[in-house]
């Protein structure tokens, strides 16, 4: 028997002003062999990444397999043969390292959301990172929102040198937990404002953090983050189902 899964850490925004907008913040789905299947609004299973799955209402676009570049790869590797990106990072022991798959940004205006799924394990000597970032290819300096573990959950945005150089955190928050399916998202409305959001569907997204785009670097790339430290026996893995830039 298959047991019908739910994720969502955050309450709902306003939506009564929307008639079709969702009545529950709920995103249903089940693992089977590793794949995530969204039920859409026929109640119909659909493994994400292997066509163009809905759920109520919200379609999810297969990220690009090719064009993607590493940044301080490491033992990291990319499998993408289910049709969607699976990042996985061995554990490792020592200090900050993260690695970075990176392709190139539109210009502003832009939005960059990833829909995603991370296995992070909860272990109190184990520090695991999962996120999307934006990225100044010239500098290698880049900023990333990341749901974390390092003894407990948290969710922050970082502002690294490069992936060895930590620079500044400047949001910092804790969570119950990384909810099994996540929305990330990263706006730039082209007029000087960078924006973060995070939550489980794009109908609950929160804003977490808003800065300056001339903060800390001008972004030409985006991409996301994988780090596993603290800890050679607990490795990290981050699945991306669906990537939208618009």
């Amino acid at each position: 028997m298959t047991t019908i899964q739910r994720a969502n850490s955050f309450a709902l925004p306003d939506l009564t002003e929307d008639p079709d907008a969702p009545e529950t913040g709920f995103l249903d789905f089940y693992i089977k062999d590793g794949v995530a299947h969204l039920i859409n609004e026929s109640d119909v299973a659909t493994p994400i990444g292997t066509s163009t799955p809905t759920i109520i209402g919200q379609e999810f676009t297969p990220p690009p397999l090719s064009g993607w570049t590493w940044v301080n790869q490491g033992s990291a590797t990319l499998d993408t043969s289910r049709n969607r990106l699976e990042l996985y990072n061995p554990g490792s022991s020592g200090t900050n390292n993260m690695r970075l798959l990176v392709r190139s940004l539109p210009s502003p205006p832009y939005n960059v959301a990833a829909f995603a799924s991370a296995d992070v394990p909860p272990i109190s000597s184990n520090i695991g990172r999962v996120g999307l970032c934006a990225r100044e290819s010239g500098s290698g300096k880049f900023s990333v929102l990341t749901p974390y573990h390092n003894v407990d959950y948290g969710l922050n945005v970082m502002r690294q040198n490069s992936p060895t150089s930590h620079s500044s955190t400047p949001y910092n928050s804790a969570i119950p937990n990384i909810p099994a399916l996540f929305t990330l998202r990263i706006s730039d409305d082209g007029a000087g404002t960078l924006s973060y959001y995070f939550g489980s569907t794009i109908y609950n997204l929160q804003p977490v953090w808003t800065e300056s785009t001339t903060v800390f670097g001008t972004w030409d790339q985006y991409g996301f983050m994988i780090e596993a430290r603290d800890n050679a026996a607990v490795d990290a893995a981050l699945t991306i189902h669906s990537v939208e830039v618009f």
